[in-house]
């Protein structure tokens, strides 16, 4: 089979031809709509750098028995919400 594919559109007697399409069969940036550049790269960097810092941070807090894991949680879902 072609690459390319001819649709045809029929209405009452006429047939009207479409544009040829080449088919897509590779998961490219331009079939899944996006492009990893590198502002995305950095931005998804960033994130997960965050990320491990508040899962640190966290772990670091509860490793002292004074501190409650019922507040902490509390603070993170209102800083969240802010």
């Amino acid at each position: 089979m072609s690459s390319i594919e001819y649709k045809r559109l029929s209405l009452s007697d006429e047939t009207i031809e479409t544009s040829p399409r080449k088919r897509t069969d590779s998961w490219t940036s331009s079939s899944l709509g996006f492009a990893w550049s590198t502002q995305t790269i950095i931005v998804f960097v960033v994130w997960y750098f965050f990320s491990f810092l508040t899962l640190f941070f966290n772990k670091f807090i509860l490793m002292d028995e004074r501190n409650d894991p019922v507040v902490l949680g509390k603070s993170l879902v209102m800083y969240t919400v802010i």
